[in-house]
C-alpha cells in the first residue's frame, strides 16, 4: 500500500527535561523511519498552556511532525506513543489528500481526517 501523508501532534509531560524530550522526539521519528516512513517538517513548539488539565498538568510540551507512512502500521505507531509515558496526549491526521464530492461537485468532507486520539490517562 502506498504511503500517506500524515500530522502527528503530540503533547509531552513538562517536567521532562530538554534533553529527554530530544529524545523522545528522536524515539518518534526513529519508529516512523524504521518502518519504512519518510519524515517531513519536524516542529518543536514549546511549553504551552492547555485550555484544559491533562492528568495533573496544566501545561506541555508541544511537538509537530509532518511524515508519509503507510496507513497499515498507524495502529502500531498509536501503540507506541500510547507506551510512551512521558506523552500525555496526541492527535494523528491523515493530511494531503483533496475533499471528496458528490454529483453536484459539492464537497462533503474537510481535507484532513482524524485518525485518532489518546483520551486521558489520569
Amino acid at each position: 500500500m502506498e504511503n500517506r501523508d500524515y500530522e502527528l501532534i503530540y503533547i509531552v509531560n513538562p517536567e521532562v527535561k530538554d534533553d529527554a524530550l530530544t529524545g523522545i522526539m528522536e524515539k518518534v521519528n526513529r519508529f516512523i523511519t524504521d518502518k519504512g516512513g519518510t519524515l517531513g517538517k519536524v516542529d518543536q513548539w514549546g511549553r504551552r498552556k492547555l485550555a484544559y488539565h491533562i492528568k495533573r498538568f496544566s501545561e506541555g510540551n508541544y511537538v509537530s511532525t509532518q511524515f508519509k507512512f503507510n496507513p497499515k502500521l498507524t495502529t502500531e505507531l498509536e501503540a507506541n506513543l500510547k507506551l510512551t509515558e512521558e506523552i500525555i496526549r496526541y492527535l494523528l491526521i491523515r493530511t494531503g489528500e483533496p475533499p471528496p464530492k458528490d454529483d453536484r461537485g459539492d464537497v462533503e468532507a474537510p481535507s484532513s481526517t482524524v485518525v485518532s486520539k489518546v483520551a486521558d490517562r489520569g
